[in-house]
């Protein structure tokens, strides 16, 4: 029998979170932030690269799913992009057959 530990952290409600706080409440270096933003896997909702990137609760979820996804299954950045890019894609199929029941309706 495998046990499981699971560790629960919960968004301070203080979005939008710098690189450091995002970093923090997500479990990982604020380097790690950083190459997951280089390779569009999260979006901030302000900021630049002279300044500061500043990030909401849906980076944070984005955030602990790419480290589930790393940590649990064993996916790569490149194969995170990939899954992230599909769920993107699912996403916006479902938005789109739900516009259109809404139209037969």
């Amino acid at each position: 029998m495998a046990i499981i530990r699971l560790r629960m952290v919960s968004p301070s409600n203080q979005a939008p979170y710098s690189i450091e706080e995002l970093a923090r409440l997500g479990g990982v270096p604020p380097a790690l932030v950083q190459r997951y933003l280089d390779e569009g896997l999260l979006e901030p909702v302000a900021g630049n690269a002279r300044t500061a990137w500043f990030f909401d609760d849906k980076a944070l979820f984005e955030l602990r799913r790419i480290q589930r996804l790393r940590r649990e299954l064993g996916v790569n950045i490149a194969g995170v992009a990939v899954i992230h890019d599909l769920l993107r894609q699912i996403d916006e199929l479902k938005d789109e057959v739900d516009r259109l029941k809404g139209r037969l309706s």
